[in-house]
Parts: structure tokens; C-alpha cells; sequence
């Protein structure tokens, strides 16, 4: 007889990894868009394409991401500051490179990619509107289909 133990060990070896999926979110008026990205195997960004949609030159861009957990928590997490030597004028679009965000991706189904501050030429900065952001997750969320019940 094998120990009970062994037997649930065996079992939970044989469930298969959770898989995630990574997108991208844009807020409302937001200086810059994150037009296209590209997703590594691991969910990290690899590549984004990203335009000046603001009338002042960029200088830096942070990117940030939010965590969609197994359980239903979302964190928020705010990448390097990327600064741009030669500055991003109006109009402009830019790609830039992997960006390496440090997240507990363990257990997450989901992975929300956005601009998350944008620093202007003349020093002045645009934050991303959180909370407007995480209430677009909420609705993909609750807007899923869903299986249809008799009524």
C-alpha cells in the first residue's frame, strides 16, 4: 500500500502548470501608447512599440504591469526608469527592448503590461491613472462569456 502522503504528492506533480496570458492596456489620454508588445514564453515583455502622442518631447518612460493571481488579487508592479537620451519628439514612435519587471508571476493567470510615468523634457511627469486602469481589468474580467443558465 502506497502511503497517503506519496499518493498526494503524485497527484499535485500531475496537474498541469497554470498558464498565463499577457496583454496590454492603454489609459485614457494618455501622453504615450503601447501600441504593439511582444511577450516572452514567461509572460515578460520582450519589445514594445510605443508612441508620442503629447505635444512636449519624452525623456524617460517606466513601464509597470499588473498581476492577475490565481486567487483573484491584483498587484501592481513598476519597472527601471528607461531614459531617452535623445528624447522622444511629438509624433515620435519608439521600440524599445525586454524590460524586466520583478513580479511574483508564480501563480498568475493574467499579466496587464501599460506606460506607468512619463517624464517630459521640461521635467514635468504624467503618472498613469491606476485605478482607471485596474477598473478596465475588472470589466475584461466580468465581461467574459459566460456559460448561458435556463431560465
Amino acid at each position: 500500500m502506497v502511503p497517503r502522503r506519496i499518493v498526494l504528492l503524485l497527484l499535485l506533480a500531475a496537474l498541469p502548470a497554470i498558464s498565463q496570458t499577457a496583454s496590454t492596456l492603454n489609459a485614457t489620454h494618455a501622453p504615450l501608447h503601447l501600441d504593439q508588445a511582444e511577450f516572452a514564453p514567461d509572460g515578460s515583455l520582450r519589445g514594445a512599440d510605443v508612441s508620442n502622442f503629447s505635444s512636449q518631447t519624452v525623456t524617460a518612460i517606466q513601464f509597470g504591469c499588473f498581476v492577475v493571481h490565481v486567487d483573484g488579487r491584483i498587484s501592481t508592479v513598476v519597472g527601471k526608469n528607461n531614459v531617452i537620451r535623445t528624447g522622444m519628439a511629438p509624433g515620435e514612435r519608439l521600440i524599445f527592448g525586454r524590460q524586466t519587471i520583478a513580479a511574483d508571476t508564480d501563480d498568475a493567470l493574467q499579466l496587464y503590461y501599460f506606460i506607468a510615468r512619463v517624464t517630459y523634457e521640461d521635467g514635468t511627469s504624467w503618472k498613469a491613472p491606476l485605478e482607471a486602469l485596474r477598473h478596465q481589468i475588472y470589466m475584461k474580467r466580468s465581461t467574459r462569456k459566460r456559460p448561458l443558465t435556463p431560465a
